[in-house]
């Protein structure tokens, strides 16, 4: 199911795709073809109801006969087959003449003043039957099932003056009964018409339109059948006043539905189309997308199983796709082959790496093992008490501390910072630690200890690295401490019962500098119940998130808070501040801390 997951997205994609262009381009065809033809149609209208109109208005005494009947139509229809003379004996008596055929308003005039009420509805009757017979003509001649002349006047909105009914009235707009509510209209019958419901009607009634108006209606009969009706609204003016308005109605509904019958044949033929080219396309792309790409699935999952590139190799070269995915499968040959060479490279790196570490951590082992690390360190000495620890940036550091008895009254006392970090400072850090020693247990004043250290170590510096050392040696007995300071750090020293202050002394340079150095001594007194802190730059440059600094004025607080406390305390007190100063920030050097009380 999985294989075939994309092929079925793929189809009913492609078959969504055509359907929604099928059902969009017979919406087009139909609204296109609709258009077109109410158009062709609105022309043929305009010209068929124009000339109905022409021939209305001909009927002499018409406009006259539309103001008449409105209060007069029942004896108008019961005079309307009787014989009479009442229209000639008007035109004599009054001696109209020609005139009856270009002036409408003469004859309304005339009509008016000269007649009784008898010859009134005679004369009306002589004129509806010629209305008859016109409209009806007209009705024939055109071709229109259903034509009819209303008032327009809004007191008498739907007053039928004539529907021409030849083929049965209107079609298909109802009251809601199943019968059409205009059928065969006579003088004085209503059309339910309203001018308010009606745009059209309604712009011809209050004489906002002299042209021919449009407009669809839209009824049923019955529960089933659909009717659609176009019909057109002329407007008769007469005096500047529109009295009446000639309404064809065209029942367009058999052209509708012939076109929707035909474009159901299109979507028929259409959909089957769809399908027959939707299935060429989807075994298409079956054959050249959707195949490959499962061989290629496949040859990534073997070797996702088994790590073996030939076997993936040999999958994708059956791939015979010459398109974008026989371009992807190659690539996905050659990645193979490649992530195979790396892995295997990779596996010789990880065992280099694994005997680095090993080494690295004997390494760090051995560097330990040449500090003191046993606390107490001289447990059958009692005048003093010394410690001290070392943490490495990396897995070796550059910085050492030592401390060890020249005789029994002197006590030598180291702390150094060696320029750079990892193997290449802890091996410099080793010399130098044992020259430094090496020359003190010779009985040599600290001075000299530097000075000839200095100048073993700068006969061979190609590196150029050096070593900044504090280096003293205390005489057990009075707390004398005779010292040097080869560039490293300010001791910080505790009185007894007093605070821990800086002590400024004087600095020399480093040593590996350069050679022929000469250092200068100087001399610390300490008190019993006194202190000599000694630490090397990695303390007080200690930086948190923010890349500020630890500081010498917070290394001072943190000793006096733990002034009455032992080596082994203060040092500990001292890493617990740093370390919650830091936080998550990474060290960066080596940190090394030692201090001597005199008991």
């Amino acid at each position: 199911m999985k294989k075939r997951k994309l092929m079925i997205q793929v189809s009913a994609l492609l078959v969504a795709f055509f359907l929604a262009g099928g059902v969009l381009a017979a919406l087009l065809v139909y609204k296109s073809a609709t258009r077109t033809y109410l158009s062709a149609k609105n022309d043929m209208i305009t010209r068929d109801i124009e000339a109905v109109r022409k021939t209305t208005i001909s009927n002499s005494g018409i406009n006259w006969f539309f103001d008449f009947a409105y209060d007069h139509y029942d004896e108008i229809k019961a005079s309307v087959d009787l014989e009479n003379n009442a229209w000639s004996d008007l035109i004599e008596r009054e001696n109209l003449g020609d005139s009856i055929y270009y002036d409408p308003e003469v004859v309304y005039n005339a009509i008016e003043k000269s007649s009784s009420y008898e010859e009134k509805v005679k004369i009306a009757s002589s004129i509806y039957s010629t209305l008859k017979y016109q409209m009806d003509y007209d009705s024939n001649s055109y071709g229109y099932g259903n034509m009819f002349l209303i008032s327009a006047d809004s007191e008498h909105s739907g007053f039928v003056y004539y529907q021409a009914d030849d083929y049965g009235g209107v079609d298909g707009l109802t009251d809601g009964e199943s019968e059409p509510f205009y059928v065969g209209m006579k003088l004085g019958d209503r059309l339910d018409l309203d001018s308010d419901e009606s745009t059209a009607l309604g712009k011809i009634s209050l004489g906002k339109s002299d042209q021919t108006e449009f407009e669809i209606y839209t009824g049923q009969i019955g529960d089933l059948k659909y009717q659609s009706h176009y019909m057109a609204f002329c407007p008769i003016v007469f005096k500047g006043r529109t009295q009446a308005a000639l309404v064809i109605d065209y029942n367009w509904n058999e052209f509708r539905e012939s076109l929707i019958n035909s474009i159901l044949i299109m979507l028929v033929l259409m959909f089957a189309g769809i399908i027959v080219i939707c299935g060429i396309i989807i075994l298409q792309l079956r054959r050249i997308a959707v195949k490959p790409l499962a061989q290629l699935q496949g040859a990534v999952k073997e070797y996702s199983r088994s790590k073996d590139s030939a076997r993936a190799v040999d999958i994708i070269g059956r791939i015979k796709a010459k398109n974008e995915i026989g371009v992807l499968a190659d690539d996905v040959s050659a990645l193979a082959v490649e992530i195979d060479s790396y892995m295997k490279e990779n596996m010789k790196l990880v065992g280099e790496r694994e005997r680095v570490a090993a080494e690295m951590e004997l390494a760090a082992k051995l560097q330990a093992d040449m500090l003191p690390s046993v606390y107490p360190a001289f447990p059958d000495r009692q005048e003093f008490d010394v410690y001290a620890t070392m943490t490495p940036a990396k897995e070796v550091g550059g910085d050492f501390y030592d401390f060890f008895l020249v005789d029994n009254d002197h006590l030598a006392l180291a702390i150094a910072d060696v320029s750079g970090k990892g193997i290449p400072a802890a091996l410099f850090m080793m010399m130098s630690k044992i020259l430094i020693q090496n020359f003190a247990m010779m009985g040599l004043p600290p001075a000299t200890v530097l000075e000839k250290t200095n100048e073993i170590i700068c006969r061979n510096n190609e590196e150029e690295m050096f070593v900044t050392v504090w280096f003293g040696i205390m005489e057990i007995s009075t707390g004398r401490i005779t010292a040097v300071n080869a560039g490293h750090e300010f001791p910080i020293i505790r009185t007894a019962g007093g605070d821990y202050e800086i002590l400024k002394d004087k600095h020399g340079m480093a040593v590996g500098g350069m050679p022929g150095l000469r250092y200068k001594e100087y001399e610390i007194q300490l008190e019993k119940g006194g202190a000599l802190f000694l630490y090397t730059d990695g303390l007080p440059e200690a930086q948190n998130t923010d890349e500020e600094m630890f500081g010498m004025n917070r290394l001072v607080e943190v000793l006096n808070k733990h002034k009455d406390k032992m080596p082994v305390d203060v040092l500990a007190e001292v890493r617990n501040e740093v370390n919650s100063y830091v936080g998550e920030a990474e060290q960066f050097d080596d940190l090394t801390m030692l201090e001597i009380t005199l008991i």
